[in-house]
Parts: structure tokens; C-alpha cells; sequence
């Protein structure tokens, strides 16, 4: 007789119980690849149709899964798991005929007790079976709600225990681990008895207790009236809402929203109908008032209506909506914690411990290695070689503690495939694909990792913030979060930021604020110099820099900078010079080039490369005006050797300089250094760590070095070197040959 389609009773909620069972009881799992082949026809309709899986087990000789079918496709589900694996099982197993029992039975899911109740019966199969423990069993989905999901979807229950998702987890695996104080759950889920509880149990209640005789004259009551003796059945622990409904008469729905809106101090969060817009929730289980705010993504300024132009950082059309949710409590009602100030001088102040990195110039930069428990910013372009740079230092760290890196923008097989081309061996790297700041702490805490890489901060985003990653508020919110677990476990941490055009980090100024340090890598992507510059750090100087090669292996250490970057200088070319910056305590010798050249139109043009363009266009202020050299119709280039920015004003005597030279068509002599900052007046002024900029134009014989007056006045040390101190523009140009 052929199989008649039955008729499926359908749940305003969605949500089902299914049970497949394999016919005559027989084992439809004989391995754990026959376990692997279902998990994949499961993923396999999930992709097709759309559906949500909150729960499952695999045991020998039957399945049970807890399903949110939307869209009502769940008989396709099934049938599309079911026939691809009975194809797959009979063909392994060379035999014929049906693998599971008759259809799949399934149970609507609509009230909430029941909810988590089935779903702690579901994990616990292997126990009841006598297997092992639930816990550690591999075939079910309550270690995907523990560490990490991989076909469930488990913010849906967990958001029933609590909004924060490390306490969800906590509350769900005590209220798993507890014994099921209701046994009718279990008998439900096996479908041995249609109710636990029966009607006659239920109408006798109503009468003693509610002193209604019939409950039929229920029905004849106001709607007030009605959901209040509803309420009443519920408290009195009578939870079957469908029940419920038959008995008093009226509709399911209608008795679910009875109980749910008149349940006083109950969590509202059990809203499977509007499952995806469940509500904001503060502490003590009250909703939260919402506000719309305005923000600006440059800087952070918060306004109550959308604004053209930022009044805090000028930036145009940087406002995006934002929703924000606010504690229902008045101020009085929150809890106060008592701040008592200590005497400074009975605090005890410990010295830093240092982690070298095994990279001496990014130790160079950080002040001489990583500060246990530091949050440290690396920015820089995309492409400029963060993560290569990153990598190198895993491989390189000290074998004593495990290293996480944790990527929202690369998988684990990309990552992979740098590290192989890198070299890097070293064992102790973990690797977390993960964007939800929530997972990423848990598994921090969880691991207790000696280094932490967070790539990037862009793309990472908390829950309880409603904007989307990359915005100021995400941005805000996971450095803090960031900055609270590194500080409390003492585990140093780098998080890595992309940057805007104008070179800044991108996101909020607060986020360099917030970190202890913040390193800069620097360079034309093109070229193969980078430069990692350090513009803030607490535990050293600033304005350190550390200068690498950018190689097929990776990041090179160039530990001798100024010979490599003036090497391939030619023979006294006209509109070029070198000069001496100081990069922190570094001297650095890099050669300026310039180019003038009539304009062919109307404004004269003015570029600059490694160079501010403004500083740019005041010198040639000051040589025009000073120096009477007619500029006016000449368009002007100015270029830094290898792709350095030069932010220091001793390199202005060398950009005037090169700027006549060019103009004049005239060669400045190789071996001769240039220093000094260039006032308005024409005048050349000192400059700091003379001696130092001396000494390393004597180490790369340098043969002449012209530096301001004042400067040479102060010299005690000899040098092999012919230093002349000037006190203008004018007297430099003399020294040169220029004039």
C-alpha cells in the first residue's frame, strides 16, 4: 500500500522536535563516518532551505533535533536528509530496502520551560543510554554551545539565559548539568504519553482553587478577566499552553500572549515569534529605553540629529545613525561601588618585565621588547605588511606560553599559507577565526595565551552594541573590552588597525588614547622600505623608529639604515642632497630630491612626497622672498629617497637647498651633509642631538657638513669632518657654491 502524505499540524512558533528513528530499531550510525555523512547532509539542506538548528544528537539507532523551520519547508528537510543518507548507508553497506522507521515524528515546540527542557533532554541521550557522560559525548550539539559552533545556532538560547554571552554560557551549562525537575519532558520527547499532565488534573484546580464550576462559562468572560484566570493555571505550574488554550477555550496564540504579557518578573526575552529582534535587556531582566544618536565615524562626536559637518573635526558627511539602549533604572536605584584613594607614596610601583620579541628593531621601537599586560595598536595601509610583520613576531617569541591569533579578515587556510612562505614554526600559535568579541574572550580566558593578535580591530563587533563592526561605538567598545582582559590576566596584547587616507588610524582618536602603545608602519607600498614608528608608548620613548625590507621571507631587519638608503645615490646630481633626521634616537641620512620646471599653466604646481605639502610651500616662500629666486612660474617636485616621511624641521635648510639646486641646474657636492630648521625670516636655527647626526655623517664619510651657527658654537668633540655654521639661507647657499 503506498505511503498517503499526512497532514502536519503547523506551530505559530516555528519551532519542532523531530525524531528519526531507523527501522525495527536497527543502528543507522555504525561509525563515526556514517555520524560525519548525516552532520553533512544536514549542513547540505540548512544551505537549500533556510532552516535553523538549535539542538541535535546522533545516537546508534536514532536521531533527535530541535529545527526553527521559517518557512515551512520541513518535510523537504527531512526528506532531503533522509533519502541522501539511506542512498549513501545502503550503498557502504551493500543492502537494499529502508533504513529508517515510517516518517519522522515531530512535536511543536511553544512554550518556553518546555523549550529548555527538551533541549536538556536532547544532550543528555548519551547519559540516559548509559554511553558517557553528556559532556563528553561528540555527536551532540552541547560542546558547540560550550567552545565553538559549527552547524548550530546558538544564540537563540543562550539569549534565554542571559543577554552577555559568556554569562548565557555559564547559566546553560549549570542548567545542563542540574537534573530535570520535570520528568513529563522526557516522556514528551519519546512521545510514550500525549500529556503529563491531564485535563481532569487541570479542570480540578479550576474548580477548588479558582472556584469556577464549569469552565465552559470561561469562555462568557471578559478578556481581562480570562487572561487572568490563564495566569492563574500557569503559576500553579500547569505550563502546557496548548493545554491550556483547549481547555479555557480559546486560541494558542492568544494564551501565549496572555501569559507572556501578564508574567511579572519574567524575563521578556522568550519571543520566538519575532525570534530575530529580540529585545535589549538590562541587568535585573527590565527593558532598556532606546534612543537614536547621531555619531561622527572620525571622531566620535555624538549628536541628536544628523549634521553635514562635524563641529568637532570639521569632516563632511561622517555622521551615521546609531541606536543606543539605556538602563530603565533611575541613577538612585543603580549600584554605587565606593572608590577609596590610596596614598601615593604607600603604593607600591613594580619595574615592568620585558618580553623581547626576538626582532631587534621592533624591539628598538617598543623600548626593548612587549610589557606584560601592554595593549599595543599597530596601524598602517592595507597591503604595507602588518600581519607578515605579526607573524614574524609569533614565530619568534619565547617558547614559554601559547600565542592566539585571532583574524576577521583571513581564514585559517590563508593565514597558513603566509606562514609556510614565512618559515614560521613555531608550535605554541593558535589560530581563531572569530569576529564576536564574546567568543574571542572566552576562548582568551579559556587558553590563558602569553600574546594575543587581534587582526583587525575594524572587523570586530559586540552584540550590545547595535551598529555595525568598524563604527566608533564597535571600535570603542572592544578596545575597552580588550584593554580590561589583557590588564586583569597581565597577557599583552596587539591589536591591529587599518588607516585612513590622511594616515590616521581609522575609527576614534580615543582608540589611541585608550592603548598603551601605538606603532605606525610606514612606507610606500611599492617600494620595499617600511618604516614602524612608535608615536606613543608609556613604557618608552616616542618617536622611535625601526626600519625593515619588505622580502619574499618576509620583514629583513635593516640595522644600519642611512648606508642603505643613500647607496644608490648618483654622482653629484643637480636637485639632489642629503640630510640627517633624527628618528628618535636614531639619525637617519636621507637624500632629497627636487625637481623644478616651468609650469604650462596658470598656478604653478607644488608636490611633495615624504614631506608635509604645506611645509613645503612655506619654504619656497621663504627662498623666494629671502633668497629673491623667482618661483613664481615654477612648477616644483620634491621627493624622499625610498619612501620615508621625514617629520622633523631640521630637514628645511636641506629642502630649500635642493630647491635652488634644481632651479639653478646645479650640482651640490656628494659629500656634503645638510642641517637645520629654516625660520620665516630666512633664518637657520639649532637643532637637537647635533653630536649624533655628526657622528654618523663621520661613520659614512661625509666630507662636509653645513650646520646652523649656534649649533657649532656648542661642539666639544672634534670631527674628521669640514662643519660650517651658517646663519641664514643666503650663507648656506654661499657655502655650497650656490650663490
Amino acid at each position: 500500500m503506498p505511503r498517503i502524505a499526512r497532514k502536519e499540524r503547523r506551530s505559530f512558533t516555528n519551532l519542532y522536535h523531530i525524531i528519526i528513528k531507523g527501522i525495527n530499531s536497527q543502528d543507522i550510525f555504525l561509525d563515526d563516518q556514517d555520524r560525519k555523512k548525516f552532520i553533512i547532509e544536514v549542513v547540505r539542506t540548512k544551505e537549500i532551505y533556510n532552516y535553523e538548528i538549535y539542538a541535535y544528537v546522533l545516537m546508534n539507532n536514532h536521531v533527535h533535533m530541535l529545527i526553527y523551520d521559517k518557512k515551512n519547508n520541513l518535510s523537504k528537510v527531512i526528506q532531503g536528509i533522509a533519502t541522501s543518507y539511506a542512498m549513501y548507508f545502503n550503498k557502504k553497506y551493500e543492502r537494499i530496502g529502508h533504513v529508517f522507521y515510517n516518517r519522522f515524528k515531530s512535536k511543536c515546540v511553544e512554550d518556553e520551560t518546555y523549550l529548555l527542557n527538551l533541549q536538556r533532554y536532547i544532550h543528555k541521550n548519551p547519559e540516559k543510554d548509559g554511553i558517557c557522560r553528556f559532556d563528553k559525548y561528540n555527536w551532540s550539539s552541547y560542546n558547540e554551545y560550550i567552545r565553538n559552533k559549527k552547524i548550530v545556532d546558538t544564540e537563540f538560547i543562550l539569549r534565554l539565559f542571559d543577554e552577555n554571552s559568556i554569562k548565557a554560557k555559564i547559566l546553560f551549562k549549570e542548567f545542563n548539568e542540574a537534573n530535570s525537575q520535570a520528568q513529563q519532558y522526557a516522556d514528551e520527547t519519546e512521545f510514550e504519553l500525549e500529556k503529563t499532565i491531564s485535563d481532569e488534573s487541570v479542570i480540578k484546580m479550576i474548580n477548588t482553587v479558582l472556584e469556577i464550576e464549569n469552565v465552559i462559562e470561561i469562555q462568557n468572560y471578559s478578556k481581562n478577566k480570562i487572561s487572568e484566570i490563564v495566569n492563574k493555571i500557569y503559576s500553579h505550574g500547569y505550563t502546557n499552553i496548548a493545554q491550556i488554550s483547549r481547555i479555557v477555550g480559546i486560541n494558542k496564540r492568544m494564551a501565549y500572549r496572555m501569559i507572556n504579557k501578564d508574567r511579572k518578573g519574567v524575563s521578556p526575552k522568550w519571543q520566538i515569534v519575532t525570534k530575530r529582534n529580540v529585545p535589549k535587556v538590562t541587568k535585573g531582566g527590565k527593558m532598556g529605553k532606546e534612543k537614536m544618536i547621531f555619531v561622527c565615524s572620525s571622531c566620535g562626536y555624538e549628536s541628536a540629529k544628523w549634521l553635514g559637518k562635524c563641529p568637532a573635526c570639521n569632516e563632511w558627511n561622517s555622521f551615521y545613525e546609531e541606536k543606543i539602549v539605556k538602563d530603565s533604572k533611575s541613577s538612585t536605584e543603580k549600584s554605587k561601588k565606593n572608590a577609596i584613594p590610596k596614598m601615593l607614596k604607600d603604593v607600591e610601583g613594580k619595574e615592568k618585565v620585558r618580553t623581547s620579541t626576538g626582532i631587534g628593531e621592533l624591539d628598538r621601537v617598543l623600548g626593548g621588547g612587549l610589557v606584560k599586560g601592554s595593549l599595543v595598536l599597530l596601524g598602517g595601509e592595507p597591503g604595507i605588511g602588518k600581519s607578515t610583520l605579526i607573524l614574524q613576531l609569533c614565530n619568534k617569541m619565547p617558547g614559554d606560553g601559547k600565542v592566539l591569533y585571532v583574524s576577521g579578515e583571513e581564514s585559517a587556510e590563508q593565514i597558513k599559507i603566509r606562514a609556510d612562505r614565512l618559515n614560521i614554526n613555531n608550535d605554541d600559535i593558535m589560530f581563531l577565526g572569530e569576529t564576536d568579541i564574546d567568543i574571542i574572550q572566552e576562548n582568551i580566558l579559556q587558553m590563558n595565551p602569553k600574546l594575543v593578535i587581534i587582526d583587525s580591530i575594524q572587523t570586530m563587533y559586540s552584540e550590545d552594541i547595535s551598529s555595525a563592526a568598524g563604527t566608533v561605538s564597535q571600535v570603542r567598545e572592544i578596545t575597552s573590552r580588550m584593554m580590561r582582559i589583557c590588564k586583569s590576566n597581565d597577557i599583552t596584547t596587539i591589536i591591529i588597525g587599518h588607516v585612513t587616507k590622511e594616515g590616521n588610524i581609522a575609527g576614534p582618536r580615543v582608540l589611541e588614547h585608550m592603548v598603551d602603545t601605538v606603532l605606525y608602519l610606514e612606507g610606500e607600498r611599492y617600494f620595499s622600505y617600511r618604516i614602524l614608528r612608535s608615536v606613543k608608548n608609556r613604557f618608552g620613548s616616542t618617536n622611535e623608529v625601526g626600519m625593515f625590507e619588505m622580502q619574499n621571507e618576509g620583514m629583513v631587519e635593516i640595522t644600519n639604515p642611512s648606508s642603505i638608503l643613500i647607496s644608490e645615490r648618483e654622482d653629484n646630481p643637480a636637485g639632489s642632497i642629503i640630510v640627517a633626521s633624527m628618528e628618535g634616537t636614531r639619525p637617519l641620512l636621507v637624500e632629497l630630491q627636487a625637481l623644478t620646471t616651468p609650469t604650462v599653466f596658470g598656478m604653478p604646481r607644488r608636490t611633495a612626497n615624504g614631506i608635509d605639502y604645506n611645509r613645503l610651500t612655506l619654504l619656497v616662500a621663504v627662498l623666494e622672498k629671502k633668497a629673491g629666486f623667482n618661483l613664481s612660474s615654477q612648477d616644483i617636485y620634491l621627493n624622499v629617497v625610498s619612501g620615508i616621511r621625514l617629520i622633523e624641521p631640521a630637514v628645511d635648510l636641506g629642502v630649500v637647498l635642493v630647491c635652488a639646486s634644481s632651479f639653478k641646474n646645479y650640482s651640490i657636492p656628494k659629500e656634503t651633509l645638510v642641517i637645520g630648521e629654516v625660520g620665516l625670516t630666512g633664518e637657520v636655527r639649532a637643532v637637537n642631538l647635533i653630536d649624533k647626526r655628526l657622528k654618523e655623517a663621520e661613520k659614512l664619510g661625509f666630507k662636509t657638513c653645513i650646520i646652523p651657527k649656534s649649533n657649532k658654537k656648542l661642539l666639544k668633540e672634534k670631527y674628521k669632518l669640514d662643519i660650517i655654521g651658517v646663519g641664514n639661507i643666503n650663507e648656506a647657499m654661499k657655502a655650497v657654491g650656490l650663490k
